[in-house]
């Protein structure tokens, strides 16, 4: 038996919430596999990510032993980073394009 972190009252260690208040247990084993990462470093890294996405790569190939949370979110902003500069090329390219075809001076 263990006892409630809000009201006291013992309850049964497979319980998820108390009967007498109604709050939510933690259990032991959850506690155990859940990763705690500085969410400022993670964020910090989801914007390099997509900045320079080759890095946010390499960051996150190398991340995958040490923490596979970070890495996951590492290496699924580089994939958006990606397709971000992929767009922006294009939308460059048919603003080129564009000007070209209008016969607007580059130079």
């Amino acid at each position: 038996m263990r006892k409630c972190q809000r009201c006291g009252s013992e309850i049964d260690k497979d319980m998820i919430v108390c009967p007498n208040c109604g709050e939510e247990l933690q259990l032991l084993k959850a506690q155990s596999k859940f990763e705690f990462v500085n969410i400022h470093f993670l964020r910090w890294l989801e914007c390099l990510a997509l900045i320079f996405p080759l890095i946010g790569f390499i960051i996150g190939y190398c991340m995958k032993r040490k923490s596979a949370f970070i890495s996951k979110n590492v290496i699924k902003f580089s994939i958006v980073g990606v397709a971000l500069w992929a767009m922006l090329f294009f939308l460059a390219f048919i603003c080129l394009l564009a000007l070209i075809l209008s016969g607007i001076s580059l130079f």
